[in-house]
């Protein structure tokens, strides 16, 4: 399994590589403000 998952934050693109199943973490930076983003893949 391989997905790609497409977000927007402040206008920034942001492209999440998945290769299996599970929960995966990023940190995204945009305009000095550090955001989390979890993905759970099913």
């Amino acid at each position: 399994m391989y997905k790609d998952f497409y977000f927007t934050i402040n206008g920034k693109d942001i492209v999440f590589n998945v290769s299996d199943y599970g929960i995966y973490t990023m940190n995204v930076e945009s305009n000095r403000v550090t955001y989390k983003v979890t993905v759970d893949v099913r």
